[in-house]
């Protein structure tokens, strides 16, 4: 029998809210309606499709109601950061994380996107770290001085190094703590002072008490 002419349905399912409906058969006997949702929703899970046609006169179902693709949770700003959406937390919003000056992310990820799955990609989201500089130079020393941070090694610290009596400093007198977890300059050392040693005398000696080190007495 052609199924043009068998029994029709007369619960024929409308359009879904935000969607659209189209039937291989129109309302006739054996006629599968498929659903789609338009861009930003998705047919619910729970919902049961295709609708068919049955022999009792009736589609099996009726059009479902199509979901607003949402991701959740909503993104907050990280301590010490913030976040900023291009559509919120609808789909294909594209989430950026800036942290604050001192900080910096705990990942190599720095946006998410919200998924048509609904789901965040990537998840969790990161978080801000203090920015610190290694080595720690109060734990690393220098020999034959001293050196004073502000903060540590933490970001922004000033470091002062200073060397002993009898010692010249050879390199930088300050390093910086910078935003990208490294000091801006090497670390110095303290060099034992050396003066020229004096020439020999014409028939004569020099005695000098620490040869030419600082504060020898000849």
């Amino acid at each position: 029998m052609n199924i043009m002419q068998g029994q029709q349905c007369s619960n024929a399912p409308d359009d879904p809210n935000f969607g659209s409906v189209s039937c291989s058969f129109g309302s006739y006997q054996g006629s599968e309606c498929h659903f789609s949702c338009d861009y930003g929703y998705r047919l619910p899970s729970q919902a049961i499709y295709p609708a068919i046609c049955m022999r009792n006169g009736l589609f099996n179902a009726s059009a479902p109601t199509c979901e607003k693709i949402i991701c959740n949770p909503t993104l907050t700003s990280p301590a010490n950061g913030k976040v900023e959406c291009t559509n919120s937390n609808n789909q294909d919003s594209n989430c950026l994380y800036e942290c604050d000056l001192g900080y910096k992310l705990n990942s190599s990820n720095q946006q998410s996107l919200c998924m048509e799955n609904g789901h965040w990609d990537p998840y969790p989201p990161p978080t801000c770290q203090k920015i610190t500089c290694l080595p720690d130079p109060i734990t690393e020393g220098i020999s034959n001085g001293r050196v004073n941070c502000s903060m540590k090694n933490s970001f922004a610290s000033k470091c002062i190094y200073t060397c002993d009596t009898g010692y010249e400093l050879i390199g930088p007198l300050v390093r910086l703590c910078q935003q990208s977890s490294a000091w801006n300059a090497t670390k110095p050392i303290c060099q034992k002072i050396m003066c020229p040693r004096l020439p020999a005398l014409q028939n004569g000696n020099t005695v000098c008490t620490l040869g030419n080190s600082y504060l020898s007495s000849c």
